[in-house]
């Protein structure tokens, strides 16, 4: 697998493979679908060209395999975790036929080389029972905060 930096070039195959990852979490109506799509649009056309996020995607030949994103935030340091620049990994997706090869491994070690090398303090992630263990094996560590979350805007979607 090849792994490459996404561009606005790639903006409709990264809604593609965002649409596949929430589908594979919960099945999507089509209304739902149609508005994600452009909500999807808007988001990395806006996110894409930034500095606080990046987008991977992996192929195998021409084919796609594999896709995950990395956003960064910055905070004021504290005495457990030096510097304010913080990453954070997310929509860690391997389509269903490249499953089982270690992608998901390849293509979250490059985040993190490029996370340590654009100044990352720390990178952390959620990660599924299945996905600790492949997270565990690259050095990931459990951490023992609690994850809370408070919707703002409604809704209980993610």
């Amino acid at each position: 697998m090849h792994i490459r930096r996404a561009t606005t070039t790639d903006i409709d195959l990264l809604v593609r493979l965002r649409l596949a990852f929430l589908g594979d979490l919960r099945p999507l109506s089509p209304e739902t679908q149609a508005a994600l799509t452009k909500e999807l649009r808007a988001y990395f056309e806006k996110q894409l060209p930034g500095e606080d996020f990046r987008v991977l995607l992996g192929f195998v030949g021409d084919e796609p395999a594999a896709t995950a994103f990395l956003v960064y935030s910055n905070y004021p340091p504290n005495d457990l975790v030096p510097g304010a620049r913080r990453a954070m990994a997310g929509g860690i997706y391997t389509l269903p036929a490249h499953r089982r090869r270690g992608y998901a491994s390849r293509i979250v070690a490059e985040l993190a080389r490029i996370a340590r090398e654009e100044g990352a303090a720390i990178l952390d992630l959620l990660a599924t029972e299945a996905g600790a263990k492949v997270y565990a094996g690259l050095g990931f560590q459990t951490v023992d905060d609690a994850y809370m979350r408070l919707h703002l805007q409604g809704g209980a979607g993610g």
